[in-house]
């Protein structure tokens, strides 16, 4: 006797069936959206704007710079405006901090001018860049130890990491060069081990913690002509999955944001390097690079103004200070409508749900591969 017969369904109309199907679709999206709206709210680890500190990778632009931004606004949302704060004397608790991981001083120079001509000075106080290139093991090391002892002295705990930082290329495998390829699985996914390998000790310490890791949809569907970025973005999704099941227990939270196409400055560093280095004669072969590219650039377009054009971004910094604050987050965000549709249509690897996909299907060259975070 099959389920059907067991549960009645056998001598229902297909009309009943259907609203059946239809009232328990219902259901669940009410559920969904009501257990959304209780995550949202029921805060585990508080931006106070004393207490705790942050650190970003690849802080200095972008969307780290986005995220650096929105975690300052959000401590000095909780706090005490600049005046309240010179009011109350040097004996003030200190500041949380937004450690900003970026490539050099006048960069980090510039993060805090741009926070001061937008928010003034009550969010800027809040971001403390430090020098950190995710690729060089000494880099790393130096900026963990400044944060390490920035904390101790002032009585504070780091609390979350982002692994932000990150570059990309255009180009067809066969044209780009293996330096290429070696750039972006060191600053990509052995920067993201690099400085997870630093700073977790200090996370596990300061329970519960987290551990936010910048993915790309292009993890779960690789297409043409990204196959540097994509690879090292895939490496990345599986040493997320590889950490999360083993720190849980340890109190450390880590979780996948994994955007689409939203307006950043990653695809021009991506044409820009894809097209200096790939080998003329072997583009021919394939095609015209700059045609290529031109068709590209046209499609992503697309789907940065679906995602919400150059405000869009500001989702994927909301969706990490959920991650960095909520009780219950999300072990993955998938971000972007374009993010939605690939992920449900063309599932390659490790999907958002825990399922897994084993087909991989041919991709058109035209369908845009970067561009993403």
């Amino acid at each position: 006797m099959s389920t059907f017969e067991l549960i009645g369904f056998r001598d229902l109309p297909l009309a009943a069936c259907f609203t059946w199907l239809a009232v328990v679709l219902i259901l669940y999206g009410v559920c969904a959206w009501l257990w959304a709206r209780v995550r949202r709210q029921w805060v585990g680890i508080p931006f106070s704007g004393t207490g705790h500190c942050c650190f970003i990778t690849g802080a200095g632009d972008g969307l780290g710079q986005r995220v650096a931004l929105r975690f300052a606004a959000e401590y000095a949302a909780h706090h005490c405006s600049q005046e309240e704060f010179a009011d109350r004397g040097p004996d003030l608790s200190p500041l949380s901090q937004v450690f900003c991981g970026v490539l050099s001083e006048e960069q980090g120079r510039a993060l805090v001018g741009l926070a001061r001509q937008q928010t003034g000075d009550d969010c800027a106080r809040f971001l403390h860049p430090v020098v950190c290139d995710v690729a060089s093991d000494a880099s790393v090391e130096a900026c963990r130890k400044t944060v390490e002892d920035y904390c101790a002295q002032h009585g504070l705990a780091l609390k979350v990491v982002v692994n932000n930082a990150g570059v990309s290329a255009f180009g067809f495998a066969e044209c780009l060069p293996l330096a290429r390829f070696r750039q972006n699985m060191e600053v990509n996914f052995f920067g993201a081990v690099r400085v997870s390998k630093a700073f977790l000790p200090i996370l596990r310490a300061n329970k519960p913690s987290r551990l936010l890791n910048m993915g790309s949809v292009g993890a779960l569907k690789a297409s043409g002509f990204g196959s540097a970025y994509l690879c090292s973005k895939a490496a990345m999704c599986h040493l997320n999955e590889c950490l999360r099941e083993e720190l849980q227990p340890l109190g450390v939270r880590v979780v996948m944001l994994q955007p689409g196409f939203f307006a950043s400055n990653l695809l021009d560093r991506a044409s820009s390097n894809g097209a200096s280095e790939s080998d003329p004669a072997l583009s021919r072969v394939y095609c015209d690079y700059g045609a290529m590219m031109a068709e590209t650039a046209k499609n992503i377009a697309i789907f940065e103004r679906l995602n919400g054009g150059i405000g869009g971004a500001a989702c994927i910094a909301e969706a990490a200070l959920e991650a960095a604050t909520a009780r219950f987050p999300k072990s993955r965000y998938l971000l972007g409508i374009d993010g939605y549709i690939r992920a449900t249509l063309s599932p390659v690897g490790p999907r958002p749900d825990g399922a897994g996909g084993s087909t991989c299907r041919d991709s058109s060259w035209t369908q845009p591969a970067l561009g993403r975070r």
